[in-house]
């Protein structure tokens, strides 16, 4: 596997941030090509590699370098001149490389593998009883502009090039091409001169050539490059950047398919409304979007972009990342702050943060309806840490990824969603502002219609939709939870108020279960409960936490293998509990490390029993088991981001098109949405 990989705008992450407008030179990478694919250039360059530049098989020098930095797949092999061309001696055709464009800059270096192959005698004259005395060198020119940089020659033969012991990757050893050869590999980007070459030109154009009186070419003497890096050294304004503002550490996800947030932070050196955006890259990206916006709460507008996670050019290995630009005035910005690598295998985020929006900080439902996964969003507008306005919007996907809003609505959230005789409903909480709970639904997804706008009289939010026999059921959060249905769609009964306990505090989960419906409900005082009905009578099957007050909410229920589950929000943490009849429980057990009084849902998907937990400390864990006692983490730390702490119970998780989806809360940037594949999302 070869190094350097995909283009990176900075070069070396050496970079620190300031809080002043110091100004410093920044390399900048302006060329890549490691000869396996397309050569990547930086915005605004152009490149011609030219002369001779024919690509081979590495061979034998496979692998060899150091760290990711490695010969690998083909190189640019040049094997012109000598004997080729009919004399011994005669100087091989040059390979060339031409950059326009380049940005103002006061260096270069240049950085390349470079392979010796086969019999370089590497003559030249000396001293002493080895010294030649018909010197017939084999020597490689570097050539800039015009000015040779580098003039050398190789071999086991008194050679000229004499470089540091780090430079050296391997030597007088076989290699590959002609057998009866000794090769060479050295790492050029660690030899001085091809480092701080003057240039400032916005042309540049480099040459290698081999030549010398013994030179020979074609199968007996021949060189290559790999791994072709070239960088300039700018002079630029060190500014203070904030890698998802809001979080600490910043972790970033590279299976993500979503956006990572950078912000540009004003100072009193510094105003961040000074950049130019479009020429803004991130770890290589160019942004997806950006908003003015105080994301430090200082007083002053700070410049917050948005980069598309899989465009970042970042490894596992990365801990650090940088940000650059210009100013209006064209001078360089330089930012870097450090980064977190998660990796969540097997997961992928689907959504922009928010969708593009990050007061959409949760997204607390998930439905499929007509071909189309739903996502129902609580868009929440702040003011001295207090919400005092809210909207719901409704997301859908046809494919998984690509999303549109398809309905805002005045309502606390879209809390809950559901499909139901060729409608589909949604629910949102109640509100301090205007005291009353939303029902609406549409028939196409896009034409949306009120069915009640004062929770069915009582005000109380909608906590969750069920359907059973025929009916539609709207559960309520407290006090006093209800239950109402509807076989109409629009005229709806109160079906029974659960206990009549002013402690209820709502029914948030709901299952169909050996004919019954069961809600689960929380209660603060005497612990969580569970009910059932079969349409006409109604009953208790738990009303005292399971045996103890500590057990405070039944957040989720799921049938699977022959049981019904529950997951039970309890002081120290996720219980599980099942039941094989409904009226007799056994505990599972604590499932996994989540932060004391968390919450959980319950989904079945591919033949297993997932779990998703709330961790406010480090972000929501995903396990799974396949009999039920047994449980494996699938899912860790948030998908790589802590600020996705949990997601909203049962009505947050959906199977859509044989993906397991959930969506998050995320107060820092915006509510995401994750997919699970099968075997792997790639």
């Amino acid at each position: 596997m070869k190094k350097l990989g995909l283009f990176i705008l900075t070069a070396f992450t050496l970079l620190t941030i300031s809080f002043s407008t110091t100004s410093a030179g920044y390399p900048s990478q302006v060329y890549f090509n490691n000869f396996d694919g397309v050569p990547i250039a930086a915005p605004g360059v152009t490149d011609t590699l030219g002369g001779i530049t024919n690509l081979e098989s590495v061979q034998g020098y496979n692998g060899i370098g150091v760290g990711s930095n490695t010969f690998g797949g083909d190189f640019l092999r040049n094997d012109t001149g000598g004997y080729e061309s009919g004399d011994l001696g005669a100087p091989g055709s040059p390979t060339t490389l031409t950059l326009d464009g380049l940005p103002p800059h006061t260096s270069i270096d240049i950085n390349f593998l470079l392979a010796i192959i086969d019999s370089w005698d590497g003559s030249e004259p000396g001293e002493g009883p080895d010294a030649c005395t018909d010197c017939h060198p084999d020597i490689l020119t570097v050539i800039v502009d015009g000015d040779i940089i580098f003039s050398e020659s190789f071999g086991f033969m008194s050679p000229s090039f004499s470089p540091p012991p780090d430079v050296v990757l391997a030597e007088y050893v076989p290699l590959g091409f002609n057998p009866d050869s000794d090769d060479a590999a050295y790492d050029m980007s660690l030899y001085p001169a091809f480092h701080n070459i003057p240039h400032s030109a916005s042309t540049l154009t480099i040459e290698w050539v081999a030549g010398g009186d013994g030179w020979q070419g074609g199968d007996d003497e021949s060189w290559a490059i790999d791994n072709l890096e070239i960088v300039i050294e700018q002079q630029g304004i060190d500014v203070a950047i904030d890698i998802k503002p809001g979080s600490d550490p910043n972790r970033i996800n590279l299976h993500s398919n979503g956006a990572v947030p950078v912000a540009v932070l004003s100072t009193d050196d510094f105003d961040s409304a000074s950049i130019d955006p479009v020429s803004v890259l991130f770890a290589g990206a160019s942004p997806l979007r950006w908003v003015m916006k105080d994301v430090d709460f200082d007083g002053d507008v700070d410049f917050l972009f948005f980069f598309k996670t899989q465009e970042l050019n970042l490894d596992a290995n990365s801990i650090e990342a940088t940000l650059t630009g210009t100013t209006f005035d064209g001078d360089l910005i330089v930012g870097t702050d450090s980064i977190v690598i998660k990796k969540s295998p097997d997961w992928m985020q689907v959504n922009v943060d928010g969708f593009g929006d990050s007061q959409n900080q949760q997204i607390p439902s998930l439905a499929v309806f007509n071909g189309y996964l739903y996502a129902g969003t609580w868009n929440a507008v702040w003011e001295d840490g207090n919400v005092i306005a809210a909207t719901a919007q409704i997301w859908r996907t046809k494919d998984g990824s690509n999303w549109e809003m398809v309905n805002e609505t005045e309502a606390n959230g879209a809390a809950a969603l559901i499909q139901y005789k060729g409608y589909l409903y949604s629910g949102s909480w109640s509100s301090d502002w205007d005291g009353s709970a939303k029902v609406w639904r549409s028939r196409d997804g896009l034409n949306w219609e009120f069915i009640t706008e004062d929770g069915f009289g009582s005000g109380n939010g909608i906590a969750r939709f069920a359907v059973y026999k025929n009916a539609l059921y709207a559960s309520t959060w407290g006090p006093e939870t209800a239950i109402w249905r509807t076989t109409h769609g629009k005229k709806w009964e109160a079906f029974i108020e659960l206990g009549g306990d002013p402690n209820n505090s709502g029914a948030i989960a709901s299952e169909l279960f050996d004919g019954y419906l069961y809600w689960g409900l929380g209660n603060w005082e005497t612990g969580a409960q569970i009910w059932r009905t079969n349409g006409a009578a109604t009953e208790a099957v738990i009303t005292d936490g399971f045996g103890t007050p500590d057990n405070k909410i039944v957040s989720s229920l799921a049938a699977f293998s022959g049981s019904l589950y529950a997951g039970v929000w309890n002081t120290e943490g996720v219980q599980v509990w099942r039941s094989a009849n409904g009226r007799d429980w056994e505990s599972v057990g604590v499932i996994g490390n989540p932060t004391p009084s968390a919450t959980s849902a319950l989904e079945v998907y591919a033949g297993q029993l997932y779990l998703v937990a709330e961790n406010d400390d480090t972000g929501l864990e995903v396990w799974r088991t396949a009999n039920g006692v047994d449980w494996e983490q699938v899912g860790f730390a948030g998908f790589g981001d802590g600020n996705n702490a949990w997601s909203y119970w049962d009505n947050a998780t959906a199977v859509f098109k044989g993906n397991l989806y959930i969506a998050t809360n995320n107060f820092a940037t915006g509510g995401e949405v994750w997919k699970m594949c099968p075997t792997t999302c790639r």
